[in-house]
Formats: structure tokens, C-alpha cells, sequence
């Protein structure tokens, strides 16, 4: 019984950070954003997937050619199961905006880590 609950609270967990990500990109699309820029926190439990990409702006076409090793697709479950990060709309970075862009090696670094199955655990846990 204690893992059906568990295994029960990730998945409302992971559908309701999901709803809240396809409600972000809805928002975008209605304002026409091709960027979004990867949000939440940096801590013990942020995913090798999530922690190069964490903080930085990202093309939709780049977000949505990413594998997490979990729950695809990436710009609605993020890193995967109890994923704690958003994709925020933003305007097209100019030379004047203080966001980091995802470069090449971020990218390879989430996707290596996503394809290796490190996007999160096999199992889900109960995040506390």
C-alpha cells in the first residue's frame, strides 16, 4: 500500500507540474515566444538532465529535441518524474539581456545524461 501511495503522488505530482508547463507553452505560443528560459531550483535533488539547463534560454526547437531518459516529451514533463523546473516564455535574447543561452555543451550534457537514463531515477520516489 505505502508504494501504490507513493508511486501515486509522483504521478499527480508529475501531471500537475506538466499541466503547469503546457499552460507556460500555451502562453508562449499565443505570444508567439520561441525562446523559454529553464526555471527552478539548483539543489541535492536537481536531476545531470536538468542541472546544465537550468537557468539558461533554450529555442523551442532545441527543448523539444530533448530526451530526458524518462517522460517525453521535455517541454511538457521537463526532467522526468518530479521534475521541480518550468519553461518560462521569454523575448529572443538580444546583446542586452543578462539570460545565459544554452550552448552547445549544456545541451550535450543534459542529453548525455538523458540517454545514460540519469534524467531521474527509474523508480519514482515520494519527493518530500
Amino acid at each position: 500500500i505505502n508504494a501504490s501511495f507513493a508511486r501515486s503522488n509522483t504521478i499527480a505530482r508529475t501531471m500537475l507540474m506538466a499541466y503547469e508547463r503546457q499552460a507556460n507553452e500555451a502562453l508562449g505560443n499565443s505570444a508567439g515566444a520561441t525562446h523559454y528560459l529553464y526555471v527552478g531550483v539548483i539543489d541535492g535533488l536537481t536531476r545531470p538532465f536538468c542541472l546544465p539547463l537550468v537557468g539558461k534560454v533554450l529555442t523551442k526547437e532545441q527543448i523539444i529535441s530533448l530526451e530526458n531518459g524518462q517522460i517525453d516529451p521535455v517541454i511538457t514533463f521537463g526532467g522526468g518524474f518530479n521534475c521541480r523546473h518550468h519553461w518560462q516564455p521569454v523575448p529572443s535574447p538580444g546583446p542586452k539581456d543578462d539570460w545565459p543561452v544554452a550552448g552547445n555543451k549544456d545541451i550535450s550534457r543534459a542529453q548525455s545524461a538523458g540517454k545514460k537514463g540519469r534524467g531521474g531515477p527509474s523508480t519514482p520516489k515520494l519527493v518530500e
